[in-house]
């Protein structure tokens, strides 16, 4: 009869500790301990960096596959294709001229290859050295360039032609001016729109941040295709990373800047007062309404004003560290209306 063995871990950061014991004799088989170097920040960020990188890669070649795919089914790349020298020039006689297939499959591929930044996160825009601009300065520069009149090929050729070169972190353009090009390019090609619009679609699309890594092809835990039981399924992240209510645990919590929880709170806010010993009645908390929808928050003078009272008659107001009166602020609903106001709509809160 086989013994039977029973395994002890003793997991640290820094460290495994180990045991085996023979359930028969009672007895260690083995034991011992197992050290490696703790991780770090600086550990961590470098994997983060490594695993970036592997991904852009990774997506960079699908979407030069897909492109190749579209191309051959139109009948505009040959399978005995190959690259050509002298792109740029070829990008920029496509502005006003028809290329033949082999130059406007080059042209494509190498838009569909470099199709410039689009900053989305904080980590994106650092500067890569102390005499350079950040991603996000650059690209604003550069989209002076481009508001001259030029399209990305003709300063790059002309960086090409001046400097030698035109790679570094100061040949960085938006995608969106990358799109411009190539859309200008297309129209003096005979294609169709919706062919077109297809080229276009590739070069431009973009993993938007809640889908996550993976693909239904290739599940993770991290995205929004995950196995369960054998089977892929497809989740929401954003309810995924919601947490649920510490009152009502079958309910989702509110988003944090949502107008409904910014309006509870303010409300609470407005209830914990009192003036000259007195809670407030709802046409007042209706009239102090009517101030934060213009502004988005208001102060102890403010409501003092409103209320037509002395700062010192209100009690009952929260505090900060320097003895300041503080109250709900709509974080939320003040950025949501900024941006509906650029556009020329108005917007009050009710």
């Amino acid at each position: 009869m086989d013994n039977k063995y029973v395994l002890g871990l003793d997991i640290g950061i820094s460290s495994c500790g180990y045991g085996v014991i023979d359930l028969e004799t009672g007895k260690f088989v083995d034991c011992g301990v197992r050290l490696f170097k703790e991780g770090t920040a600086e550990d961590n960020g470098k994997r983060r960096d490594a695993r970036s990188r592997r991904r852009l890669t990774s997506r960079r070649h699908t979407r030069i596959m897909d492109m190749q795919k579209l191309l051959k089914e139109n009948g505009i790349m040959s399978d005995d294709y190959h690259p050509l020298q002298n792109v740029y020039e070829l990008r920029c006689k496509g502005l006003n001229e028809k290329l033949t297939n082999d130059e406007l499959t080059a042209v494509i591929l190498h838009i569909t290859k470099h199709r410039g930044s689009v900053i989305e996160t904080v980590e994106e825009d650092v500067k890569k050295s102390d005499d350079e601009l950040s991603l996000k300065a650059t690209l604003q520069h550069n989209e002076q360039l481009i508001k001259q009149g030029k399209f990305v090929c003709q300063i790059q050729l002309d960086n090409l032609n001046n400097k030698d070169h035109i790679r570094g972190h100061e040949n960085n353009f938006s995608t969106k001016d990358y799109v411009n090009e190539l859309n200008e390019i297309l129209h003096h090609q005979e294609l169709n729109e919706q062919l077109i619009q297809k080229i276009i679609d590739i070069v431009a699309r973009r993993r938007a941040y809640y889908e996550g890594p993976g693909s239904e092809k290739s599940p993770t835990p991290y995205g929004r295709f995950i196995e369960v039981d054998g089977q892929i399924k497809e989740i929401d992240l954003i309810e995924k990373m919601r947490g649920k209510c510490s009152v009502f645990p079958d309910e989702l919590r509110a988003p944090k800047m949502a107008v409904t929880a910014d309006l509870f709170n303010f409300l609470n806010d407005m209830n914990n007062l009192t003036v000259d010993g007195n809670k407030l009645c709802p046409e007042e908390k209706k009239g102090i309404l009517t101030i934060v929808s213009q502004k988005g928050n208001i102060t102890l003078r403010q409501l003092a004003k409103e209320l037509n009272v002395d700062e010192v008659d209100i009690k009952g107001y929260r505090i900060d560290k320097n003895q300041k009166a503080i109250f709900t602020e709509f974080k939320g609903y003040k950025k949501i209306k900024s941006i509906l106001e650029k556009e020329g709509y108005s917007i009050q809160c009710h």
